[in-house]
């Protein structure tokens, strides 16, 4: 395995490359800007002014989302490119592409590392946090979220792709120069996981179709039948958990507080004082075991 900025991967015209859709973007984009004009109209053919406003409204907002859609028609939007060697995995979000260039954001698999490949049918529940009674986890309201996944068990060391994630999702967005200030952006988008440091994951949300991208491992790899999962929140919280706790504390003691308290509320949906309290279990601990090593050294 190999780790790439994403303007080093190298391109060619026979690679299979599997991104984000552009059509159904623009198809949903006119679908939405459309329904705001014509409340609009209403609201203009009809004399009725909260049509006209609630028209307006929709139009401004859907005018400030339009880089969600803009970003499909860049070139950083992909997230696997399959060669005959191998396949190169972008981690970053196409959503995230004024990071900085500089950033190693791509994983080069070959073939050979890849001990199987699997499609995973998954239901993840998705706990709603605005919703608490009496302070109680278990009595806040679920949705449930269905997607495909693409998995790729791994027989290579994994070590610097597990920080590199790690670094990726704690990235915070770049500062940039506004009419109304200085502001930073960053869209809370992950579509690579690595789960028990052997487990790629891949959120599968790419055209052409997840049976596609399988067929062409299948050339080279074993491929699994396909399988279903349930997540819960908590489960995904578990998800290399060890490295993200070291993370957060690397961040704390360096002083970047406020990124470290982004990333516990982020990945462990804690509120301010649960947080703080989790940061500073997680320096003590940290504290402890630094301190041992030197007594036993």
């Amino acid at each position: 395995m190999q780790l790439y900025r994403e303007r080093d991967v190298p391109a060619n015209d026979h690679d299979r490359v599997f991104r984000y859709s552009r059509t159904r973007a623009t198809v949903v984009y006119a679908l939405l800007f459309g329904g705001a004009m014509a409340l609009f109209s209403n609201g203009v053919r009809e004399r009725v002014v909260p049509l006209q406003l609630l028209g307006l409204l929709g139009a401004a907002l859907l005018f400030l989302a339009k880089r969600f859609l803009l970003a499909r028609f860049r070139p950083s939007n992909w997230v696997v490119r399959a060669t005959e060697s191998g396949v190169y995995v972008k981690f970053r979000s196409y959503l995230n592409y004024h990071f900085s260039a500089d950033d190693l954001t791509v994983a080069f698999i070959p073939y050979r590392e890849i001990t199987a490949a699997r499609v995973v049918r998954e239901t993840v529940e998705k706990l709603d946090l605005s919703t608490r009674i009496d302070g109680s986890r278990s009595n806040r309201a679920a949705s449930y979220q269905r997607r495909a996944t693409a998995e790729l068990e791994l027989s290579c060391d994994t070590t610097a792709l597990a920080a590199a994630v790690l670094e990726e999702d704690a990235r915070p967005g770049p500062s940039e120069k506004r009419w109304y200030g200085r502001t930073s952006t960053r869209a809370n988008h992950h579509p690579v996981m690595l789960e028990k440091s052997t487990r790629l994951r891949i959120v599968w949300e790419c055209v052409p179709r997840i049976g596609r991208f399988i067929a062409v491992l299948s050339s080279h790899v074993k491929v699994d039948v396909t399988g279903t999962r349930i997540w819960s929140s908590e489960d995904v919280q578990e998800l290399d958990r060890p490295a993200l706790e070291r993370r957060i504390a690397e961040l704390a003691r360096a002083g970047k507080m406020r990124e470290a308290r982004l990333q516990t509320r982020l990945h462990f949906a804690y509120d301010n004082d649960e947080t703080q309290q989790f940061i500073e279990r997680l320096l003590r601990a940290q504290g402890d075991a630094v301190s041992g090593r030197r007594e036993t050294a």
